[in-house]
C-alpha cells in the first residue's frame, strides 16, 4: 500500500457553501481528479479566485501554514503565462468578504505545476518561502495571518473569458503538510511483485484509490515526483520497491532550503528493499536531499544509476542482505557520505560542496569504497575528512584538481584550495593510497596528513620453480656493510616436484596429460587454459619438455595439447612414474606492494638457472614492472640437487 501523510484541507466534493470567491459554480460530478466530484466556476479574463473557507466537514478553517507546503489540484483552461500572473495559490483569513485574500503566483500556461491525467494540474506553494513571489490582492488589504489561515484556494487570470454558462475552472482536492515531514510513504510491494513508479502513477490517476496529485508521468519510462517521500515500513511489515531503466525527475521548484527530502526506512521484523537499476535521477529547483541511513533497510541495491543536481546523499553502513552502490554516477550533487557501504566503480563529477564531493567522518570509513573516479568542476576538493584516523583509498582516481606537491603534508593550515583532499579534522590523518592517484592535500588548522602511496610492482618472465626475494635497500647485495631486511619472500611461484609424476599417453602415440599417481596437487599451481608448463627431471634440469595447458587442471591431472611421445626428451617418465620430476609454469610472475619512493633490491634464484639481481630500484608508478629472462647455469652440477 501507499500512505498520503498530508492533511486534507478540503476534498472539493461539496457542498458549495464551503467555498467563496469571484465565482462559485456547482458541484461537478463529471470532471474531477479525486473522489467523485470537483467545484467548478466561470473565470473571466480578469483576476479571479475560488477558495474554500471550510473543511469537508463544514468547519471553518483555522490552519497554521506558516511553515508548511500546500497542494491544490485544478483543471483550468486558457490561463495566462506565469509572467502575467496566470496561476496562483490563494491564502486568506476567511471568506471573500473583505478578509485579506492573497494569491501567490507560482505558475502559468508555461509552467503549470505537475501535469496529471485528465488535463488536471497540481500546484504547490511552500508558504515559508513565498518571499519574491508576485502577490495578487484578491480581497481586503495586506497579508493574511499565516498562523491562522481561514481560506485556501486558487486564483488566475485567463487569456479568454468563459463563454456562455460553461464553467472553465475545476477545483479539486487541497492538502498541506508541515515542512520537514514526509508527505508520502511508499510501503507496498512483495519480493515477487515489487511496487514501481508506474504502478504508483496509475494509482494516482485513479480517483477512488489515489487522486494524490504527486506522481506525474511523461513520455515512456519518465516520472516526476512532487513531494518529499519515504520508502519502506517502520512497523513490522515487508516492503519492496524496484525501478529500472527510467528517468525520474524531482521537481523542487519554489521550495525552501531543506524542504525537499527523501529517505528509506525499515524495521527489525519485516524485509524492506529499495532497488534502482539503470535509472537517471534529476533534481530541479530546491535539490532533493537523500537519507538512506536507516540500518533496518535490508536491501539497498543501486546499480548503474545517475544522480544529477541532488542535495546531500547519505548512505547506510554495510550489512543487511545487500547494501551496495555499483557503477553509478553523481553529477553536481551535494556532499555524499558513503559511510561504510560497498561502493565500487562510481564516478563523482563536480559538487555543490567546495569542502569535498564526499565526506569521510569516521576513521576507516573508506575501506569499502573502491575504484572511485573524481572529476573537479573547477573549484573545491574531492574528499573532505572531518575525523582524525587512518583511511584507505583503493584505486581512487582524481582529475581536474591541483596536482602540486602530492603526498604527505605535515604543515597545518596549508595546501591548495583545490587539492584533492581536505583534511578538516583538526588532527592527524593517514591516507593509504592503493592504486589510483597519489593525492594532493590541504590541511585545516591543527591538521596534518601522512600519505602512504602504495605501488604494485610486478616481476615477470620467470619459471615457476623460482624463489623471489625483495629486500630493503641497502642489502648485502648492494652494500658491503648492510644487514639484510626482507620485505617479501616467495619460495615457489608456480611449481610442483614429486616422484609420482608421469607423462601419460593413455595407451596411444601422443602425450595428452601430465598425471600424478600419488599425492602431488596440480591445483596449487593456479594454471589456466593456454598456460605453458615446463617438465624436467631433477637429475638434469637442462633437459625439459614444454606443454600447453588445455582447460583447468585438477589435483591429479593437467590436460595438455597432444604431443607425439616420440619427440619427448624425457622418455624415462612416459607412462612410468618414479623419477623426481618438476612441473613449473613458464612465464610466471610475482607482485608486491610498497610505498612510492621505496628503494628495493630484487633477487630471483632458481636451481639450474643463473641468479638474477635487480638492485637499487626506486619503486614508482613509472618504475614498477620488471620483466626478467632466466639463463641456464651451464656450470650447474645436476648431482648436487
Amino acid at each position: 500500500m501507499a500512505v498520503d501523510n498530508r492533511t486534507q484541507i478540503n476534498n472539493c466534493e461539496g457542498p458549495t457553501a464551503e467555498f467563496d470567491g469571484s465565482d462559485v459554480g456547482a458541484v461537478d460530478t463529471e470532471i474531477f481528479y479525486e473522489g467523485t466530484s470537483s467545484i467548478s466556476a466561470q473565470f473571466s479574463n480578469a483576476q479571479e479566485f475560488l477558495i474554500a473557507h471550510q473543511n469537508s466537514a463544514g468547519t471553518n478553517l483555522n490552519l497554521d501554514l506558516s511553515d508548511a507546503t500546500v497542494w491544490v489540484i485544478i483543471k483550468d483552461n486558457l490561463v495566462q503565462t506565469e509572467a502575467l500572473n496566470g496561476m496562483q495559490v490563494v491564502l486568506g483569513n476567511g471568506d471573500a468578504n473583505n478578509d485579506p485574500n492573497q494569491g501567490y503566483v507560482i505558475g502559468g500556461n508555461d509552467n503549470p505545476g505537475l501535469v496529471l491525467g485528465k488535463q488536471f494540474y497540481c500546484l504547490r506553494l511552500d508558504v515559508s518561502n513565498r518571499t519574491g513571489l508576485t502577490v495578487i490582492q484578491h480581497r481586503g488589504n495586506g497579508a493574511p495571518t499565516f498562523t491562522a489561515i481561514g481560506s485556501v484556494g486558487y486564483g488566475s487570470i485567463h487569456a479568454i473569458a468563459a463563454r456562455g454558462n460553461v464553467d472553465n475552472l475545476f477545483l479539486d482536492r487541497m492538502t498541506f503538510i508541515n515542512n520537514g515531514s514526509y508527505a508520502f510513504t511508499i510501503n507496498a510491494g512483495t519480493s515477487g511483485t515489487p511496487i514501481t513508479l508506474a504502478a504508483l502513477q496509475t494509482q494516482d490517476d485513479n480517483p477512488s484509490t489515489g487522486g494524490w496529485g504527486l506522481f506525474g508521468r511523461g513520455v515512456g519510462s519518465s516520472f516526476t515526483l512532487y513531494a518529499s517521500m519515504e520508502w519502506g515500513d517502520a512497523g513490522t511489515s515487508d516492503s519492496y520497491f524496484e525501478q529500472s531503466d527510467s528517468q525520474i525527475y524531482f521537481d523542487g521548484q519554489q521550495l525552501g532550503t531543506g524542504h525537499f527530502i527523501f529517505r528509506t526506512i525499515g524495521n527489525t521484523t519485516g524485509i524492506n528493499s529499495f532497488v534502482l537499476n539503470n535509472c537517471v535521477l534529476v533534481s530541479s529547483g530546491e535539490p532533493a536531499i537523500w537519507d538512506y541511513t536507516d540500518n533496518n533497510m535490508d536491501i539497498m541495491n543501486i546499480q548503474d544509476t545517475q544522480y544529477i543536481d541532488m542535495g546531500t546523499i547519505s548512505w547506510p553502513v554495510t550489512g543487511g542482505t545487500t547494501r551496495q552502490v555499483l557503477g553509478s554516477t553523481f553529477i553536481n550533487c551535494g556532499q555524499i557520505d558513503f559511510s561504510t557501504i560497498t561502493a565500487t566503480n562510481c564516478s563523482i563529477n563536480g559538487s555543490r560542496n567546495a569542502n569535498g564531493a564526499i565526506l569521510l567522518d569516521a576513521s576507516g570509513n573508506s575501506t569499502n569504497q573502491t575504484n572511485l573516479t573524481f572529476t573537479s568542476d573547477g573549484t573545491g576538493h574531492g574528499v573532505e575528512i572531518t575525523a582524525a584516523g587512518t583511511y584507505t583509498f583503493t584505486d581512487w582516481n582524481f582529475s581536474g584538481y591541483s596536482t602540486a606537491n602530492p603526498g604527505t603534508n605535515n604543515t597545518p593550515a596549508s595546501g591548495s584550495t583545490d587539492a584533492m583532499v581536505f583534511n578538516n579534522s583538526g588532527g592527524a590523518v593517514t591516507i593509504n593510497v592503493v592504486g589510483g592517484t597519489n593525492v594532493t592535500v590541504r590541511n585545516a588548522a591543527s591538521s596534518t596528513t601522512t600519505v602512504v602511496f602504495a605501488v604494485t610492482a610486478t616481476v615477470s618472465g620467470l619459471l615457476g620453480n623460482t624463489e623471489v626475494s625483495v629486500l630493503q635497500n641497502p642489502s648485502p647485495y648492494s652494500s658491503a656493510v648492510a644487514a639484510p631486511t626482507t620485505l617479501f619472500d616467495e619460495d615457489v611461484l608456480s611449481a610442483v616436484t614429486g616422484t609420482d609424476i608421469e607423462l601419460d599417453t593413455g595407451g596411444g602415440a601422443n602425450i595428452t596429460q601430465i598425471l600424478r599417481t600419488g599425492t602431488t596437487d596440480f591445483t596449487t599451481m593456479n594454471l589456466v587454459d593456454g598456460d605453458q608448463v615446463r617438465v624436467t627431471q631433477r637429475n638434469d634440469l637442462r633437459i625439459f619438455d614444454t606443454y600447453t595447458v588445455v582447460g583447468t587442471p585438477t589435483a591429479s591431472a593437467i590436460n595438455v595439447t597432444d604431443v607425439a611421445s616420440s619427440t619427448s626428451k624425457l622418455p624415462d617418465i612416459i607412462d612410468s612414474p618414479g623419477e623426481t620430476v618438476t612441473v613449473e609454469k613458464v612465464d610466471a610472475s610475482y607482485t608486491f606492494e610498497v610505498s612510492t619512493g621505496t628503494v628495493v633490491d630484487i633477487l630471483a634464484f632458481r636451481v639450474g638457472s643463473l641468479p638474477i639481481y635487480q638492485l637499487n630500484q626506486t619503486i614508482s608508478s613509472t618504475n614498477n614492472s620488471f620483466p626478467l629472462s632466466q639463463v641456464v647455469d651451464r656450470n650447474f652440477d645436476a648431482f648436487e640437487v
